[in-house]
């Protein structure tokens, strides 16, 4: 039997990565180069219609102050509520 001092195991295994990167290389270059597979067709963009502009869309606050307006409108006189009370 052979006895192997650390530095042939060193050359082995340096020998040994450096076949495996070749192959390893070589099998990734043979990959790149496939046959042209067929290209899908690229479909049309859609459109998105154009709808009209809406004006003045009124906010929370604007809201607000015409519920306050309304309700200050509203408010009863004495007469009246002294006539619901009864």
């Amino acid at each position: 039997m052979v006895a192997f001092n650390n530095g042939s195991i060193l050359l082995l295994m340096i020998a040994l990565l450096s076949i495996s990167s070749i192959t390893t290389s070589h099998a990734a270059r043979s990959l790149l180069q496939l046959p042209n597979l067929p290209t899908i067709p690229s479909l049309p963009q859609p459109t998105v219609p154009q709808f009209p502009a809406i004006p003045n869309i009124p906010t929370a606050a604007t809201i607000a102050k015409c519920c306050i307006v309304a309700n200050a409108s509203n408010s009863f006189s004495k007469d009246d509520s002294a006539s619901i009370a009864r």
